[in-house]
């Protein structure tokens, strides 16, 4: 097998249960303040797989395993928020997760609202890596069989052949765009004749948005610089090649804050 597929096959499957443990962790690493960047790197180095290839008649195996704990402090010190409190270690569960998706597509009738629901609190990271796995194993006709696990926590397979990866692949494509209403509150800083405003989060995060024409620009006028509460559209577009989200806003209604 030549060596740059390799490293693309184990590359998107080590990516897809990263992306699956940060989504599992996500509330633990933001809530760390000074500390979440040692938690990220602590989350990242618990889910690194170590592999060793045996090629066989046919087809190669690769055994996968848990790399050690590294020796690093700053990993230590995170480490200890992002155990779970109990059962399967981190690694397990996440590659459960990745599996869960797999195994959606195995279904006589497999269901893209399913496995759009899936894929939805994975991320774009994750959805990347899929995608990037399903169209290796397409353009190359392979199967792709997976088994994980240990006497303690239970032992589970997968498998990625053609039939599963030619849906998951139609269903990638699909779920990258989401629209969702959510009320959002934060100081209105910048208020334009181009009928966009600067909206500054709780958390320091500064957004521009469109605005609905119901909104006039007297009423804008009086909450500039004031807390706001403000209902608006959020367009998500998952650019799944380079593994990030673009997202655009629209206001809706914009309401002061009472203090």
């Amino acid at each position: 097998m030549p060596v740059p597929l390799v490293v693309a096959l184990i590359g998107d499957f080590q990516g897809m249960v990263t992306a699956a443990a940060e989504s599992l962790r996500a509330k633990a690493i933001e809530q760390g303040g000074t500390r979440k960047a040692a938690r990220k790197r602590a989350l990242r180095s618990s889910v690194e797989l170590m592999f060793s290839p045996q090629p066989t008649p046919g087809s190669t195996v690769f055994h996968l395993w848990q790399k050690s704990a590294a020796p690093d402090g700053q990993i230590m010190t995170g480490q200890e928020i992002l155990d779970l409190d109990s059962g399967p270690p981190l690694v397990d569960v996440a590659i459960s997760r990745v599996m869960d998706v797999w195994d959606s597509a195995r279904t006589d009738t497999p269901s893209p609202t399913e496995l759009k629901d899936m894929l939805g609190p994975l991320g774009v990271t994750h959805a990347g890596r899929l995608q990037s796995l399903v169209k290796n194993l397409l353009a190359r006709d392979m199967d792709l069989d997976l088994t994980w696990g240990d006497v303690e926590h239970g032992i589970r397979s997968a498998r990625l052949h053609r039939r599963e990866a030619a849906f998951l692949e139609t269903v990638v494509g699909k779920v990258s765009e989401q629209i969702e209403t959510v009320q959002l509150q934060g100081v209105l800083r910048t208020v334009s004749n181009l009928r966009k405003v600067d909206l500054e989060l709780e958390d320091g995060h500064i957004i521009t948005a469109d605005l609905d024409p119901s909104l006039t620009d007297e009423r804008l006028g009086q909450l500039y610089m004031k807390r706001v509460s403000v209902q608006a559209v959020v367009e998500t577009v998952w650019q799944n090649a380079l593994g990030r989200a673009k997202r655009s806003y629209n206001f809706l209604a914009i309401e002061p804050v009472a203090r």
